[in-house]
């Protein structure tokens, strides 16, 4: 489990340099609109704590965007499928969620 979540600190966005998400993620046809909802929450809370990680809870994300747990729990399992994010758990607490790079697949195909 270690290796795994050393592999995935490889690959966070140092979201220092970026201000906003690349507008064509928006474009991503394989995301629903709460996918992209709840991306753009994860990459703002990020980019304003300037750290690696967010600890949110799934009740907290939906609450902030006005949709349901489930919704938030679904957008989270898409987003971490496609590879823009990945989490570690938390015992006890929220899960820690962190932003990948963009997959090459996706800059390919709507960059």
């Amino acid at each position: 489990m270690e290796n795994k979540n050393l592999e995935v600190k490889k690959n966070i966005i140092d979201v220092r340099s970026c201000k906003t998400v690349p507008s064509f993620t928006l474009e991503v046809k394989e995301l629903t609109s709460n996918d992209k909802l709840v991306y753009q929450f994860l990459f703002s809370s990020v980019s304003i704590r300037y750290a690696g990680d967010v600890l949110m809870s799934h009740s907290y994300i939906g609450e902030k965007l006005d949709i349901s747990r489930t919704a938030v729990f679904n957008s989270l399992h898409r987003l971490k499928e496609i590879g823009l994010i990945a989490w570690s758990r938390n015992n006890n607490s929220p899960n820690s969620y962190y932003l990948l790079e963009l997959p090459d697949w996706i800059i390919k195909k709507y960059a």
